[in-house]
């Protein structure tokens, strides 16, 4: 299927030969340093759906991985961390450059969005967020702020599947930057988050979500909309819903970090909607202190 979907329809020889020539260009130089410093460059001004085709075919030459859907954590973990930073790179940059409109998303867009989207969490999951984004230059920068910058229309789509493959990168950060927000519909966007973000609690095992971190997430955007479009009651019932699967949160797996984050930003929403945090931040308070002998 995705063999289809990946690879764009290239009416005009001169591009055709273009991106083989990028690809060609990898397969001669096999450099993780020139992938960076050459072949990301090369890349940038393509579209959304010209950039996957030639990531796909250079995971192909390099790493005998043919689709994305071969393209799982057992596979990804072949790849040095400089190659998966790259690929994360020049993912985030399509996804930051392009000139998707949130609103009118066509089919074809949503399709190479969804994969660049997958593809950039397996490789987060893969290299457990130890990433350093680098410019061309070779300018280390930090992932989490290119992750907020480059996510911005993903998140404003009113498409499910782009919103909860969004949500769960954002949950990967390793420190929750703010996101600025783009969304179509106000009174639509918090809604859209939450049922997203219940389907990735219900499955978070399976998906690898931390629950405390996506919650970090969730209440980090509910602060920015204004309190006319905040569904009260729904954000509630989710806030009360999230702390029951904050059992499942690894003490060794960002406790502190995402306790600390989650703490701090449910005390604001409750300073925005008084009360509306309080038996999260009383479940946060009893991970944070424990009773002794449990």
């Amino acid at each position: 299927m995705w063999e289809r979907t990946e690879t764009p329809k290239v009416k005009d020889n001169s591009k055709s030969l273009q991106l083989r020539a990028i690809i060609t260009a990898d397969a001669t130089l096999a450099n993780d340093n020139l992938l960076n410093t050459v072949i990301r460059p090369c890349l940038a001004d393509l579209d959304g759906s010209s950039i996957i085709y030639c990531v796909r075919n250079i995971l192909n030459n390099r790493y005998q991985i043919p689709t994305f859907l071969d393209a799982a954590q057992a596979n990804l973990s072949r790849l040095s961390k400089q190659a998966a930073t790259t690929f994360v790179s020049i993912l985030l940059d399509a996804l930051d450059g392009s000139t998707l409109d949130p609103v009118t998303l066509s089919s074809a867009d949503r399709k190479w969005v969804l994969v660049a989207l997958s593809f950039v969490k397996n490789l987060m999951l893969t290299t457990r967020g130890h990433l350093v984004t680098v410019d061309t230059n070779g300018i280390a920068s930090d992932i989490d702020t290119h992750i907020s910058t480059a996510l911005q229309k993903s998140l404003a789509t009113d498409h499910q599947d782009i919103t909860a493959e969004t949500l769960s990168i954002l949950s990967l950060r390793k420190t929750h930057h703010k996101v600025a927000l783009m969304p179509s519909s106000l009174s639509d966007f918090i809604p859209r988050v939450i049922i997203a973000s219940r389907f990735l609690l219900e499955n978070g095992r399976r998906l690898q979500i931390n629950p405390l971190s996506l919650t970090c997430v969730v209440i980090q955007l509910a602060n920015q909309i204004p309190l006319e479009y905040l569904p009260q009651d729904m954000l509630r019932d989710y806030l009360n819903r999230a702390k029951e699967y904050f059992v499942q949160v690894h003490p060794n797996k960002g406790l502190t970090r995402y306790l600390k984050q989650c703490k701090e930003f449910a005390l604001d929403l409750n300073g925005r909607v008084p009360g509306i945090a309080n038996d999260l931040l009383e479940a946060l308070r009893i991970m944070e202190n424990p009773p002794q002998g449990l």
